[in-house]
């Protein structure tokens, strides 16, 4: 089940970028301890009401029984999404990265989280923006903003302040 889990989860849109840790602990997990009032997350129990008949087992239906592990494996992964927006948006509200903006996407509203945010850089030095995600219903309204941002004279201004900080972090850190 666990590979099985593994696969889906690679081949999955977000899910296929974030790296895979298994644990053992109850939680909860200490995400913003900076301030003093920490976001604790706990451990979610993840639950999957499947149905596998006793004819399937009797007499070996592996069609059924992929289906079987494949249903629990889509709900788990619903369960880890779900688990996952909720605290990533407790997260950005402690720390204030949330945009205002009404949970309108505009021009500004990126580049207000652009500004909230810490950049990484790649080795030729070129911002990682981070990846947006949104509901469908709003993906094109999306894709329009990101290519209004390509352009925006403005939010690269932004990203190349970002960088002179960064750069200027960078030559006061000592190195052992």
């Amino acid at each position: 089940m666990r590979r099985v889990f593994a696969a889906r989860c690679a081949a999955h849109p977000i899910l296929g970028d974030i790296a895979i840790e298994m644990t053992e602990h109850g939680g909860p997990i200490r995400n913003v301890v900076s301030d003093s009032d920490p976001v604790d997350s706990p451990m979610i129990t993840a639950v999957a009401e499947v149905s596998f008949a006793i004819g399937d087992i009797e007499k070996p239906n592996f069609p059924a029984y992929k289906q079987f592990v494949d249903d629990i494996v889509e709900q788990f992964m619903g369960a880890q999404l779900t688990h996952m927006f909720k605290t990533m948006g407790q997260i950005a509200t402690a720390v204030g990265n949330v945009p205002d903006g009404d949970g309108e996407l505009t021009l500004e509203t990126f580049r207000e989280g652009i500004r909230k945010i810490e950049l990484d850089w790649d080795d030729a030095g070129r911002a990682k923006i981070p990846q947006l995600i949104v509901h469908p219903d709003h993906a094109e309204r999306a894709q329009e903003v990101i290519a209004q941002a390509e352009r925006d004279p403005e939010l690269v201004r932004i990203v190349a302040e970002k960088r002179a900080a960064f750069l200027a972090r960078q030559r006061k850190r000592r190195l052992y």
